[in-house]
């Protein structure tokens, strides 16, 4: 992990703090026995909703996977955003039944494993009359998220998260609902996670296989290894403090 006397708390991103007033927040963490790169790699292409969370975060739709994200580059880390159209209004929120909303979602991922999502809903068509572009209007309500992603060494890894609603809004019943969504869809995160890195840790000489939709984890991967280089070439005393363990890099 580094030298702590070498870390540069500047470099911690910015996320909706703990106890503010506009927020109802919950908060919990999850032990992984795999390396930390395969987590950042499942969080940088959340078209996986639609399959590995059909139950839950996906609410029974395609909606997430039929969707097609922009990838940009920011200081140390991606803007990934899309429009999500015609998904089904989450129950914890009770909304009326078969609800449909067009929900943009915009999220940092910031070197070496910081996600920092938030989601917001409308009406359905607003994707459209926005020509697929972000939304100005205010919501029909917001989501907020903030996820590390923190190594231990080669093959484990802790993974801290939030789940985050405006109190405007949702109830705090409503925000425990929602976290106990988000912990069965982490779990199942965690069981596929863990079952690929048994499958690379009994395979010789292990090469991933790059595909259309893995743009923008392929991009966070070429950044750390130009964080990971520049780092190792800084003299000890300007090192930004964080080592990374590697597994083999996608094609």
């Amino acid at each position: 992990m580094g030298e702590p006397a070498l870390a540069d708390t500047g470099l911690i991103a910015r996320a909706l703090k703990h106890g503010d007033s506009d927020w109802w927040m919950q908060t919990g963490q999850l032990a992984y026995e795999a390396n930390y790169q395969l987590i950042n790699d499942n969080l940088l292409d959340l078209a996986h909703l639609s399959y590995v969370h059909e139950n839950t975060l996906g609410r029974n739709s395609m909606a997430w996977a039929n969707s097609k994200p922009r990838v940009q580059r920011i200081d140390r880390g991606l803007r990934i955003s899309r429009w999500v159209v015609n998904n089904p209004a989450p129950n914890y929120l009770d909304q009326p039944k078969g609800m449909l909303t067009d929900m943009w979602t915009s999220y940092d991922y910031m070197a070496p494993g910081v996600f920092l999502l938030q989601t917001r809903s409308y009406h359905p068509g607003t994707a459209t009359a926005c020509a697929m572009e972000e939304p100005a209007a205010a919501p029909l309500w917001s989501t907020m998220t903030s996820q590390a992603v923190t190594p231990i060494d080669e093959r484990h890894t802790v993974y801290y998260y939030s789940g985050c609603l405006e109190k405007s809004f949702a109830s705090e019943e409503q925000s425990l609902a929602q976290f106990e969504v988000f912990e069965r869809a982490f779990a199942e995160d965690n069981a596929m996670i863990e079952a690929q890195q048994q499958v690379i840790g009994k395979t010789s000489e292990p090469r991933m296989l790059g595909t259309s939709s893995d743009h923008a984890l392929n991009q966070f991967r070429r950044l750390m290894d130009e964080l990971m280089s520049a780092e190792t070439a800084m003299p000890a005393a300007q090192g930004i403090g964080f080592a990374a363990v590697r597994i083999p890099a996608q094609a």
